[in-house]
């Protein structure tokens, strides 16, 4: 624990979780990190960039994975996409956007490369 922030190491993500806690966490402990689907941003993998909707995680490495979205679900003012996360074969995130517009298209469908994000304080650790 740094400044109220834990750092854990996930056997799915190849990136490093950082949460902000408030509580104590033993180094080395099994934990789990939880992330509510509608607190994670994402964005549209493309050659000039990044293109989202959704929360503003920021940016980086840390609170990021690279997947395809597998399948989505279009619930009139939500959609949730079920993005399976590359380089695993276990991992699968899933993504709750608020459809605050009018559109007949969907900003993602399937097979579209994306990236998933969320902001330190959008995590809860959990200890086993």
């Amino acid at each position: 624990l740094k400044d109220g922030v834990i750092a854990v190491r996930s056997p799915v993500l190849a990136s490093t979780l950082s949460v902000k806690q408030d509580k104590d966490i033993t180094f080395g402990a099994k934990v789990w990190v939880a992330v509510r689907p509608e607190k994670i941003d994402i964005v549209k993998q493309s050659p000039k960039g990044c293109v989202g909707v959704g929360g503003d995680a920021g940016a980086g490495t840390v609170n990021t994975a690279e997947g395809i979205i597998e399948e989505l679900t279009y619930l009139g003012d939500l959609s949730i996409y079920h993005v399976r996360i590359l380089d695993t074969s276990e991992g699968m995130i899933k993504v709750a956007v608020p459809n605050l517009e009018r559109k007949t298209a969907q900003p993602f469908t399937w097979g579209d490369s994306v990236m998933v994000r969320w902001a330190e304080d959008a995590g809860v650790v959990l200890e086993s």
